[in-house]
């Protein structure tokens, strides 16, 4: 008679870990989603202040004139005689930033999940007070100041003033701050974190740079757009390291589930399999 040899079923364990990560994918999903539709649906739903923003506008342009930077009708010049760079930057302008920002998350979200957390939760502060300054400050964009010399390139080509977006998600006079900037600048600091091949490092440099080179050549911002929103996306990612600490300070304060979820609110969170702290 031979004797029956069992193995250990690690169908549980599996099973347990698959429905975990697949509630962790679902609420980031759901997050991203409530912050999207929050972030655009408030900047749609703003009061469009015509003359308040135009006046902020030409407040703006007097303050770059003085400090000597007012260089975005020179810099618009070249794409308007060259239809293939018109094409380029009106190209970059619009696929070189939500389509490369969701392609950054989901490489992160699969490599580095604390990295992922990070990045996730510096996009949705600097989103916060982005927000703020479209409400209390709106300013109308070059392309809609009349008498200043800019023309609308994505008009001009597409026929169309906005191309991804439904009108009720717009703010046209949400100039200040260039989160398209701002947030491909944290997408070139993600990148460089981690990422380590020199292609990808030099990816990490050329979204911002280019980004910039766009949003001033289409008319769409100031160069002062573009230092405002660099402070606020990089003021998103200090307050995102400072919740991490806060959240790693407390990390063993609230029992379970409570503290799975201040964890993955203040991004102190590392799913198992994931990378360690880079």
């Amino acid at each position: 008679m031979t004797a029956r040899v069992t193995t250990p079923s690690f169908a549980g364990p599996r099973r347990r870990a698959f429905i975990r990560v697949s509630w962790q994918a679902a609420g980031e999903i759901a997050l991203i989603a409530i912050a999207f539709f929050v972030y655009f649906g408030v900047r749609g739903l703003a009061v469009e202040r015509v003359g308040e923003a135009e006046a902020n506008a030409a407040s703006l342009i007097s303050f770059e004139q003085t400090l000597g930077i007012y260089h975005e009708a020179l810099l618009q010049k070249p794409i308007l005689h060259h239809g293939w760079l018109e094409s380029l930057a009106n190209g970059f302008y619009l696929y070189g930033h939500g389509p490369v920002i969701a392609a950054v998350a989901l490489s992160l979200y699969a490599r580095d999940r604390k990295g992922y957390l990070l990045m996730r939760n510096a996009f949705l502060l600097s989103g916060l007070i982005g927000i703020v300054f479209y409400i209390v400050l709106p300013v109308a964009p070059p392309r809609l100041m009349p008498g200043y010399g800019f023309e609308d390139t994505i008009q001009h080509e597409y026929h169309v003033r906005r191309v991804l977006m439904p009108h009720f998600l717009t703010d046209e006079y949400a100039s200040v701050p260039s989160l398209h900037f701002g947030w491909n600048l944290l997408v070139g600091v993600a990148l460089w974190r981690g990422f380590k091949q020199p292609g990808l490092r030099l990816l990490a440099v050329a979204m911002p740079v280019g980004m910039l080179l766009a949003i001033v050549s289409t008319a769409n911002h100031y160069f002062l757009d573009a230092v405002i929103g660099a402070v606020v996306a990089l003021a998103g990612w200090y307050l995102a390291l400072a919740l991490r600490d806060l959240g790693s300070r407390y990390r063993g304060a609230a029992p379970g589930r409570l503290a799975d979820f201040r964890a993955w609110v203040a991004g102190d969170e590392v799913a198992e399999g994931a990378q360690a702290e880079t």
